[in-house]
């Protein structure tokens, strides 16, 4: 610095700092961009890491429901993977426990799969409740578990008898 702009600096009372606060900007802008592009970069990666760990190529995903009525079960496939009714075993418990495999049910489709849209159909004798449990043998994943209300049975002319 010039020994003119230092006297003229002290006139004003001032100090000149040539360059400084403009570099002072530029790099907190520099530095929150910087740090933005490392937290993106390390949350695809933590985000990639974790997510293509995750294998559910073996197991089926399903959306099953059950009805119950007095006399008859109704298992409903209403979305997901279409299931090999030789691959998955319904396990009813009313107190005693009974496991079926899911093709000694009635109804279904013509190929014998159980697919998205199917109802397949159990006649039972359960009074209470009824747990009905849903399960695919290779993977041993639970597709459905819930315990289901069984009305009454009503009457008949034969009951009555």
């Amino acid at each position: 610095m010039t020994s003119q702009r230092r006297l003229i600096a002290h006139a004003i009372g001032t100090e000149i700092r040539p360059h400084e606060s403009n570099c002072r900007a530029q790099s907190e802008v520099i530095g929150v961009i910087l740090f933005t592009a490392v937290v993106v970069t390390l949350t695809v990666l933590v985000g990639a890491t974790i997510l293509g760990t995750v294998d559910t190529g073996d197991k089926p995903v399903t959306n099953l429901r059950a009805e119950v009525d007095a006399s008859e079960l109704t298992l409903s496939h209403h979305g997901g993977s279409t299931l090999d009714p030789r691959e998955v075993s319904v396990v009813l418990r009313d107190g005693a426990q009974r496991r079926l495999a899911l093709d000694e049910f009635g109804g279904g489709d013509r190929d014998g799969m159980f697919a998205p849209g199917g109802q397949l159909n159990y006649s039972h004798r359960a009074n209470g409740t009824l747990r009905v449990l849903v399960v695919h043998n290779p993977s041993n994943t639970i597709l459905y578990d819930r315990v289901l209300d069984v009305p009454e049975r009503a009457l008949s002319n034969t009951d009555l008898g």
